[in-house]
Formats: structure tokens, sequence, C-alpha cells
């Protein structure tokens, strides 16, 4: 299925947009990990330079330790900035078997906190990590007892104002470009905020058609090399 965007009302300076991707993942990896290498995978398109790209992940919870955290009033969240490194030598599946060791070992730091973490990076990387272009919140919906995807509107169906699609993204805006990823068993549903002065819907669209592509192919040719999956997607979404 194509992606396709649904521009809706601006809320100040950024627009919001919307797209589903439907998926078979049969891998042995996380759908979660799937996406974020094809995220890096996209924005290494359309960036002009050839250098890591870093990710901010947005979580929820806490899955390490934390210092006075019944102190803490409000929501528990975190960021965490997520390298992405593209090496052409590498199959698909070692690239995202790197990938997925490198969030689960990032876990016992995901409370120490962006600057500090920028402060132990080489002075050429520090911007990328305070300065983020993107930012991802992926969220797994959970299926039933029965093995059927959950349908988070229709368990909220007697409170239908609190589950608005563009409401879960609204008020995202510390980056240029924040995405609301909703990970389900067949399909990844994508609320997203753009700061309109710096991508189009155009631009958008463009992240959103490659982005489906990386992810199809991802998960389909595992064993094909990082380098043959580049050239075949960016042959067949030539950057205009």
């Amino acid at each position: 299925m194509a992606a396709k965007t649904t521009p809706t009302n601006d809320y100040g300076a950024y627009e919001l947009t919307f797209t589903n991707i439907e998926v078979s993942n049969q891998s042995a990896f996380t759908l979660g990990t799937i996406l974020l290498g094809a995220w890096g995978l996209a924005i290494r398109h359309f960036d002009s330079q050839d250098r890591d790209i870093y990710v901010m992940r947005l979580s929820s919870g806490r899955q390490a330790p934390v210092a006075r955290l019944e102190n803490t009033p409000g929501l528990c969240t975190v960021e965490m900035p997520m390298p992405v490194r593209i090496k052409k030598s590498q199959s698909i599946s070692e690239f995202l078997s790197e990938l997925q060791n490198h969030c689960s070992e990032s876990v016992p730091y995901e409370h120490f906190g962006v600057e500090n973490i920028a402060n132990l990076l080489p002075e050429d990387e520090i911007n990328d990590i305070l300065d983020p272009s993107t930012l991802m919140i992926p969220h797994a919906v959970q299926t039933s007892g029965t093995g059927e995807n959950t349908n988070v509107a229709s368990l909220m169906e007697h409170a239908p104002e609190v589950w608005q699609p563009e409401e879960s993204i609204r008020g995202f805006t510390t980056s240029n470009l924040s995405m609301h990823c909703q990970l389900r068993q067949d399909s990844i549903q994508i609320s997203a905020s753009h700061r309109a002065s710096v991508l189009s819907s155009a631009e958008v669209k463009a992240l959103y058609e490659y982005l489906e592509s990386a992810v199809l192919a991802i998960c389909e040719h595992q064993e094909t090399g990082v380098s043959e999956l580049i050239d075949h997607l960016d042959s067949k979404h030539p950057l205009i």
C-alpha cells in the first residue's frame, strides 16, 4: 500500500500528517528495530552528509533504577539519542542485530541525561545530539488474549474524545519532525508533526514513501547487503 499523507489543521508553525504502513514481519527482530533502521536509511537518503544518523527516541516509564523517582511528579518519560550506523559492508540482518543490541545495551543509561551523554561524545557529534532533527515515539499496541490485534479506539469507545490521532502528536515541537508510531502486528500507524518553515508537506510525503519502501524491503530481504538495499531504494526514490 502506498504511503499517504493527509494534512490537517496547522498548530502554530507545525503541520500534522498521518500514514499507515502494512507489514509482515516474520524475523527475529522487533518491529521497533526495523522501523528505527528504516528511518535511519531514510534520513541518510535525504541528508547531504555521509555520517552517522542520530534519532531521538522518546519512551515512557522506566526500565532502569532512577534515584528519587518516587518524588518526581507527573509522567516519567525519557529522550534517548539512538545512533544508526550504516555500514554498507554489512548484511541487513547484521545491521539490525547491531542496532537491536545497542538499543538493549542502552537501557541502563536511559535516564543518564542527554547533555551528559553529549559530553562523552566527540565534539563533532555533540550538535547532532543536542539539536536532533527528528524525534521518534514508538508505541507497541498490546494484543488481546486471542492473538488478534487490539483496536485502541474500540477500547476507548466510551470516551472517544480521549483518543484523537492528531492529539497523540500535538505538542511535540522540540524537533523539525516528530513521529508517534503505533506498532501493531501487521501495520505501523504514524502520526507526525513537522515544522512548516523547515519541511514542506511534499518533502514529508517523500520521506514517508521512502520509509515504507525501506520497512518492506528490510522485512522481506534481510540477507541482502546494506549497500545493495540502499542502491535499490535510492533508484526507486531519486532525489529531485
